[in-house]
């Protein structure tokens, strides 16, 4: 009985580090909304160590702003079962503090959320809500090729006026990647922009995050 205990809390264990999904953190966006900072942290399966990743986007050309990108693992800091690894992102933000500086970075502006996939739930390819706060409507339908994707998006203002758009590279390959998610979607502080925030899921079981921007006024 004691061996098969032991078994039992060594599996548990291994458990713990066997996915590797990283934490996704909404780090806000700059006082004109120009720039957002987001950031994701995890631990590496492999070595048992933390590791942290930020980013900052341009939010409306929809690519990094300058020196705006920075991942590390910290290969001499190994955690236990059961540890996030958040403390790693906290690391790099400390170590990178000019970034938020540089591009004016409010941590307290993080938009307003217009959706949320709730834990637990089965992700739709179209989603359609509404933004009770302006009268806009959003259809939403990504569709996914191998491993590319965009996303096709209907705004619908108040006064019944549609607007369409395409999100993303469609065509662009990502080495890996077998499935994409739209986890988030941010309205932008100056409602100006769209932040959405999409997980994908790699071949090995690993998740990590992605931003596609879109300007909507």
């Amino acid at each position: 009985m004691k061996w098969l205990i032991l078994i039992l809390i060594l599996s548990c264990s291994v458990g713990v580090f066997s996915a590797d999904v990283a934490n996704f953190e909404n780090l806000g966006f700059s006082y004109n909304s120009r720039y957002f900072m987001f950031g994701q942290y995890g631990v590496d399966d492999s070595k048992s160590a933390p590791y942290a990743e930020i980013f900052i986007i341009n939010v409306s050309t929809n690519k990094y702003a300058p020196n705006g990108a920075h991942k590390v693992t910290y290969q001499d800091s190994k955690l236990q079962p059961g540890q996030s690894g958040f403390g790693a992102l906290i690391t790099l933000l400390k170590n990178k503090a000019f970034l938020s500086s540089r591009y004016q970075i409010n941590h307290m502006k993080p938009g307003r959320f217009l959706y949320i996939l709730v834990n637990g739930s089965e992700p739709g390819t179209t989603l359609n809500f509404r933004d009770f706060n302006t009268g806009f409507r959003y259809y939403v339908n990504l569709i996914q090729e191998g491993s590319s994707f965009y996303i096709k998006l209907t705004v619908t203002n108040s006064k019944g006026v549609e607007r369409n758009y395409t999100v993303g590279r469609p065509g662009y390959n990502r080495k890996w990647v077998t499935g994409y998610k739209i986890w988030q979607v941010i309205l932008s502080p100056d409602e100006k922009s769209l932040i959405f925030v999409i997980e994908k899921e790699k071949r090995d079981g690993s998740v990590r995050y992605m931003i596609e921007t879109v300007s909507i006024k």
